[in-house]
């Protein structure tokens, strides 16, 4: 070997092997337990977002037959939110489950105050009959990455789901 060369050489002490090899177990451990503690709480987050899309769709088929069979559209008369019915009261569309439509009306998995379900009625333009369309959603998703599209516009909320034009 030339000086050169020695001089660039990594000793082989053993003590100095099994730290490298120690440290290096050490990071992997740690970086599977935060895999382990963060992948669970964003599949959590995704599994309510699931839900909360499922939830906005069954409700939204229950006021259709609900509008089918009544002539008329659930009322948001019980309105606290900027004229909206919010899941976040005990009331929430219960005319679906006073009339027979649903069990219970679903409530968002977390049914907080940043996490909750919307409906509200709305004039439609032009009509001269008074006709009311309704909107229906949710206020946001948790999970991160793409989003479904809502029909209809957004209204501010996360998802949106529209539907009637009946007096």
């Amino acid at each position: 070997m030339t000086d050169s060369m020695a001089s660039c050489a990594v000793p082989t002490t053993p003590g100095r092997i099994g730290l490298a090899a120690g440290s290096m177990a050490g990071a992997i451990g740690i970086l599977l337990l935060l895999a382990g503690v963060v992948l669970p709480s964003l599949n959590r987050a995704e599994s309510r977002d699931q839900q909360r899309l499922d939830d906005i769709g069954r409700i939204h088929e229950c006021i259709l037959e609900y509008q089918q069979q009544t002539g008329t559209l659930p009322g948001a008369g019980r309105a606290t939110q900027a004229g909206w019915d919010s899941s976040l009261e005990s009331d929430f569309l219960d005319e679906l489950v006073e009339q027979g439509f649903m069990k219970a009306v679903p409530c968002d998995p977390l049914n907080d105050a940043d996490y909750h379900y919307l409906y509200t009625l709305e004039a439609v333009p032009g009509s001269v009959t008074g006709a009311h369309s309704f909107v229906l959603g949710f206020s946001r998703f948790e999970g991160q990455g793409d989003e479904p599209e809502s029909e209809g516009g957004s209204s501010g909320l996360a998802y949106v789901v529209r539907g009637g034009g009946y007096r």
